[in-house]
Formats: C-alpha cells, sequence, structure tokens
C-alpha cells in the first residue's frame, strides 16, 4: 500500500451564520463539552452558536489528507463554513507522523506502523457522546485521499457506529477485500477524479478502481446493482465550466435506509479548487441519510 501525498491548498477559514434546530429535547439532561476533546491527542470541536446543550444535533468528522493537517483540510473542504447553516457538530481530528516525520493516518490493516487509528477515532466518538448532544442515528466521517482510505476503513470495522462516510479521492485500504466484513450498512459517497494521478481513478495495480469501489459498497448496503438512477449533475469546481461532475445513485432495495452514490469529476485530479457548493453538497447527501438506533 502507498502512502498517499495530498498538499490541499490553504483557503482562509470564515465563519457562517447562525442556524436552528427542529429536534425534540434530549431526556438525558444538558451537555456542554469541551472544545477540544482526545487528551494528549487533541482535536477541536465547532458547535453551532444555537447549540442548547439538549437538542442531539448530527455529528461530523473530517479526516485530512496525506502531509496536511486538520486545519487545512477543513480550510479545504469548508465544512466549518456550514457548522451554523445546517446545525450540526464537526470534529477535527489530528493524524501523527510516520516514519518519514509526514503527517498521516494508519489506514491500512496491514501496516507496519504501531499508532491505533482506528481506536482514536472511535474513542473520539466515544468521548463526543458522552459529553456533547450526538444523534446517534447520524455519524458521518468525511475524509480525502488518506483520510478517504481511514474513513473507509472505520465503516468496514465499526459499521454499527456509522451512518455515512465520504471518501474523496481514495479508494480500498484493504490488499484483500473480503477482510471488509461490515456488520451493517453504512452509507457511503465516493467522489473522484477521472485525471487524479495521486490516487488513480482506475487503481492502483491489482486493486479495484473509483466504480469498482463504489460497487463493493452497493452490494454491502444490499442495494439493487442494476437499479441506479441518475442525479442531476454538479457545478462543484470553480475552475472548470459548466456542471462536471456526474451523479450515479443506488436506492433501491438498500438495507436499514442506507445508499450509496458515485460522483465522477470530469477533467479533476487529485485536490481540485472546490466552489462554495461543494460543502452544501456533500453536507446535504450526508444529512439525508440516517440510521433507525435502537433505544
Amino acid at each position: 500500500m502507498k502512502k498517499i501525498l495530498v498538499l490541499a491548498p490553504l483557503l482562509v477559514l470564515t465563519t457562517a451564520g447562525c442556524g436552528s434546530s427542529s429536534q425534540e429535547d434530549s431526556a438525558t439532561g444538558p451537555k456542554f463539552g469541551s472544545e477540544t476533546i482526545g487528551g494528549s491527542r487533541p482535536a477541536r470541536v465547532i458547535a453551532p452558536e444555537s447549540y442548547d446543550g439538549l437538542t442531539p444535533l448530527p455529528l461530523f468528522f473530517l479526516l485530512h489528507g496525506y502531509s496536511v493537517n486538520a486545519t487545512i483540510q477543513n480550510a479545504y473542504f469548508r465544512l466549518s463554513n456550514r457548522v451554523d447553516e445546517d446545525n450540526f457538530l464537526l470534529v477535527l481530528p489530528e493524524g501523527t507522523y510516520d516514519e518519514t516525520g509526514t503527517s498521516f493516518w494508519n489506514s491500512w490493516p496491514e501496516s507496519t506502523e504501531t499508532v491505533d487509528d482506528v481506536g482514536y477515532l472511535i474513542g473520539l466518538l466515544d468521548e463526543m457522546e458522552a459529553t456533547w448532544q450526538v444523534d446517534r442515528s447520524r455519524i458521518y466521517f468525511l475524509g480525502h485521499s488518506n483520510g478517504g482510505f481511514m474513513s473507509y476503513r472505520l465503516a468496514c470495522e465499526h459499521a454499527d457506529r456509522l451512518t455515512g462516510f465520504l471518501n474523496l479521492a481514495g479508494l480500498s485500504p484493504y490488499s484483500k477485500e473480503s477482510d471488509c466484513q461490515p456488520s451493517e450498512p453504512v452509507s457511503m459517497l465516493h467522489v473522484h477524479g477521472n485525471l487524479d494521478q495521486t490516487v488513480p481513478y482506475d487503481g492502483f495495480e491489482g486493486g479495484p478502481g473509483a466504480e469498482a469501489v463504489a460497487d463493493l459498497w452497493v452490494n454491502r448496503n444490499g442495494c439493487d446493482a442494476n437499479n441506479s438512477t441518475v442525479g442531476e449533475a454538479l457545478d462543484i469546481i470553480g475552475a472548470l465550466e459548466g456542471a462536471e461532475t456526474s451523479v450515479q445513485n443506488w436506492n433501491t432495495d438498500c438495507l436499514i435506509d442506507s445508499g450509496t452514490s458515485f460522483w465522477r469529476m470530469e477533467s479533476a485530479d487529485h485536490s481540485p479548487i472546490f466552489n462554495s457548493s461543494w460543502s452544501e453538497e456533500i453536507v446535504a447527501w450526508m444529512l439525508d441519510h440516517r440510521k433507525e438506533i435502537a433505544p
């Protein structure tokens, strides 16, 4: 497994206006957690200004790419700009450093690196659920490149904790796909540029490409592979004219309200410069998918 280099462009981080909540108050009492969680390996938490400590909110984790950090990744995705507008909690965790001194997530199950990033990230989720009002039916991990590989692994190993995940410009971290055995469906959005030279659209030698990865999750989610729909094309890349991103959805016969979508970014590379529609579209996709959670 190759380590994936992504040098995301450094953008200006801005804040958004207030939002409102439509959910009923929780019976567990008010929770006002810390803006920094994770103990000796801290992660930043961003909450909407309307957060009242009582209303359970959706929870998003953003996983950065190889060689960058949470601040750069958030500036690139602009997720914090949507926190107030869409009324969700956002966690910005940090990877560690590999033997070359480069920031990374230990996403490959066969890696010789010793850091347990699966345990770390699930521990952050545990802490969020204990100290903030989290809607457990709407928990999402979004990752770019190395972060996308990491999100994929979490969905395989902790499907009971995730509602959905985004894999942008990543593929599968498994050399044997049979090692990914999710205990239940997890909705998946895969987004990939067809000109990606860092994580090739058609995959590394011997591994699945972007379209094959989407097909794997169509099957894992129990969707009818022969019954997909074409969504409206999206204009999410500022430097490209028109609606450059095609959308294919599998939502028929899927298990427990799961779904799979594949967005192909035409003429796009590994780190395209997104416009403001990017964060709006991916957040909307995630929030459209939720799980029924047993009491």
